[in-house]
C-alpha cells in the first residue's frame, strides 16, 4: 500500500479487516463510536486504488449486511498452500 488515509470521526473507530477488490481499490471493514446514540456501528468502506472514497458506495450498515456486501464487492481469491 502506497498512501495513508485516516478515515471515520472523532470517536473511537476502529477497522478490523482490509481487503484488496477484484478491481484494484479496498473494502475496509470495522466499527465506529463516532456517530449516533454511544452505540457501535458496523461500517464498510470502499476506497479506489489510492484510498479515495467514491461518493457510492460508503455504508455505516448492520452486521449481516456486512457479509453480504463484502462478497458483492468481488474480493479478489488468494492462494495459500498446505505445509505439511
Amino acid at each position: 500500500m502506497e498512501w495513508k488515509q485516516t478515515y471515520g470521526g472523532t470517536g473511537s473507530d476502529i477497522a478490523y479487516s482490509l481487503v484488496e477488490t477484484t478491481n484494484g481499490g479496498y473494502a475496509i471493514a470495522g466499527y465506529m463510536y463516532s456517530v449516533g446514540a454511544g452505540n457501535s456501528d458496523v461500517w464498510l468502506i470502499k476506497t479506489d486504488e489510492a484510498g479515495v472514497i467514491p461518493e457510492f458506495p460508503s455504508w455505516a450498515i448492520l452486521p449481516l449486511f456486512l457479509i453480504v456486501t463484502l462478497c458483492a464487492v468481488g474480493i479478489k481469491k488468494k492462494v495459500f498452500h498446505q505445509i505439511s
